[in-house]
């Protein structure tokens, strides 16, 4: 699958919009239809889970879908945002975050806070201003050089801190089955 197929996928629940029952649904939860002036191409697909990730399916559950970018601002992925659970699931499991250039505003000002959100629901709601994390393996140690972060929810705080608590693992080290051997320098 490439970035043109993720954003053919973007651009059709964006269609879903349409939907008179969408846009209630949207209103009711704290989002507008509109799209720009800072706010992501957005929409509503149904889906179904495929353990991690999710698969657009005519059957499934209604989600909210938000394009995930890379630092260049190209699309990397797709996350679904249940409308019931507000549980996500990302389409390929590349994109870490939602609002990455958040991070790295408030990366490179000093008095400027990131501010975390428990989910993409809430971060639209939010005027998509701060960041939410997609993959928390390793994701934490992205906000080690900001200057501060508001988070949404006391539970979300906890959660940040416990991962952040967590040693970083080193990579796997191996050795050799026959080292070889090694012979002193001589200097002469």
């Amino acid at each position: 699958m490439t970035g043109v197929e993720l954003l053919r996928e973007l651009i059709a629940a964006w269609r879903g919009l349409d939907d008179p029952e969408a846009a209630a649904l949207l209103e009711a939860g704290g989002i507008g239809r509109s799209v720009g002036n800072g706010r992501p191409l957005f929409g509503l697909a149904t889906v179904e889970t495929d353990g991690p990730f999710y698969v657009p399916h005519p059957d499934g559950k209604l989600a909210l879908i938000n394009g995930v970018r890379d630092d260049d601002g190209a699309l990397i992925d797709l996350v679904a945002t249940s409308v019931r659970s507000r549980a996500m699931r990302r389409r390929w499991g590349e994109g870490r975050f939602l609002g990455g250039d958040a991070i790295e505003r408030a990366r490179w000002s000093s008095r400027q806070s990131l501010y975390r959100y428990t989910d993409a629901w809430s971060w639209m709601r939010h005027g998509c201003t701060g960041a939410v994390v997609l993959d928390w393996s390793g994701a934490v140690h992205a906000f080690h050089d900001v200057s501060g972060i508001v988070c949404e929810s006391e539970l979300l705080s906890a959660r940040l801190k416990r991962a952040d608590a967590r040693p970083v693992e080193p990579p796997p080290i191996f050795v050799p089955l026959s080292a070889p051997q090694h012979k002193e320098a001589r200097h002469g």
